[in-house]
């Protein structure tokens, strides 16, 4: 079987964890002896700009083989508020992307979009020219922010009406989906986590050190919330010198959030670790005692399965995604986006449960691999392909 991803976004030498989870489920179904390839036309805003990334974004064609997943891209500049015509620049790279793959390659027997805007527009597209069936698995917060301009309604409509199967990877994001719209079945996909390499801490005493460590990682947006996190965790831990607060991620808050933290006298207990690469999120979940998710929207939230494939507990606002999965019988907590009071409350029972968190870490473990696995959502995948290439 050979499937071949049209991902909206993807991990790129400018932005290498972007649509990281995208790359990991095509390498999950190479590990099902299936051919998989990638499509992607890299669009990188011009306030990117600049001498190093101009050196690589020129308009080129350039091909990797990536974990034996061969990655056909097309290099080039988006412009911000230009919608319109950053639409009509992915649809038809789409287009000469996949001519040349199919030379490369052959034809594919499934195109999986990853995303509506613009990967599975352009699948519908394609479907028209080559007869290729597609599939969609949305994960945008687009729709649920409701970022989604009116002349793109109908577009995004045609094209799920066209796939023979839309995905979404929660029942928060497919209520999104039908509400602008759409009224086909979605089957919830989850998104998945690598269970082989986010273990247990590789030493067990780790997490039995005299400080407690709460870590977020994240892209430090507005939308993270982690101005409420800070100021939840100075209400609880401002004078108790046993904890620690990391925040893991960069972005454009992140200037204004090292302020607030001088401000509110906690710059000994908050230390910024910027981006992280895969490894460097292992390690910082694996020293931390509990990780926090505080946004105000999150279609799924990647980083909680990442955790508790570890071992470690999470607290996560009710921001969508989490609602379908943090496992509140394991000492997991949910409560409101944008109440400090109730995420303050939150941290410090599981500061003052941290003997019971250590004796949990086995179930919390076993929970993510029996729903979350590389090996469960990729044999899914496969069951799906199989199923829509029978009834061709």
């Amino acid at each position: 079987m050979h499937i071949l991803f049209f991902p909206s976004w993807y991990p790129s030498q400018i932005s290498p964890q972007r649509g990281v989870f995208f790359r990991e489920q095509a390498e999950a179904l190479i590990s099902k002896q299936i051919k998989v390839g990638v499509v992607y036309p890299e669009l990188c805003s011009v306030r990117n700009l600049s001498l190093n990334n101009l050196k690589y974004q020129r308009f080129n064609f350039t091909f990797q083989k990536e974990n034996n997943v061969n990655v056909l891209r097309w290099n080039a500049w988006s412009f911000p508020k230009l919608t319109r015509w950053n639409a009509w620049l992915y649809k038809t790279m789409i287009k000469n992307l996949l001519k040349k793959y199919i030379i490369e390659f052959g034809t594919p027997d499934i195109i999986h979009a990853q995303g509506l805007l613009w990967g599975g527009i352009a699948a519908a597209d394609m479907h028209k020219e080559f007869s290729i069936p597609f599939v969609i698995t949305e994960h945008s917060s687009v729709f649920p922010r409701k970022l989604i301009h009116y002349w793109q309604h109908n577009q995004i409509i045609n094209a799920a009406n066209e796939a023979a199967k839309v995905m979404s990877v929660s029942k928060f994001l497919a209520n999104s989906i039908n509400e602008i719209g759409y009224r086909g079945p979605i089957e919830i996909m989850p998104n998945l986590v690598d269970v082989d390499f986010f273990t247990l801490p590789v030493d067990g005493k780790k997490r039995e050190d005299q400080i407690f460590r709460f870590i977020v990682i994240a892209f430090l947006s507005k939308n993270k919330g982690i101005d409420n996190l800070i100021r939840a965790f100075s209400n609880a831990f401002s004078n108790d010198e046993r904890v620690i607060l990391e925040i893991g991620g960069d972005g454009q808050e992140c200037d204004y959030l090292k302020n607030l933290v001088n401000q509110l006298g906690i710059s000994h207990k908050v230390f910024f670790l910027g981006a992280l690469d895969k490894v460097e999120v292992r390690n910082a979940i694996w020293r931390a005692n509990s990780l926090v998710l505080s946004s105000y929207v999150e279609t799924f939230g990647v980083v909680l399965i990442e955790a508790m494939a570890t071992g470690l507990p999470v607290i996560a606002t009710k921001c969508g995604g989490p609602e379908d999965f943090v496992p509140l019988h394991l000492q997991c907590k949910l409560v409101e986006p944008e109440n400090i009071v109730d995420l303050a409350e939150a941290m410090s029972s599981h500061f003052h449960a941290r003997d019971e968190l250590i004796q949990l870490q086995l179930k919390l473990r076993d929970y993510v691999c029996s729903n979350f696995s590389c090996e469960l959502v990729g044999s899914r995948l496969v069951d799906l392909y199989s199923k829509l290439t029978k009834n061709v």
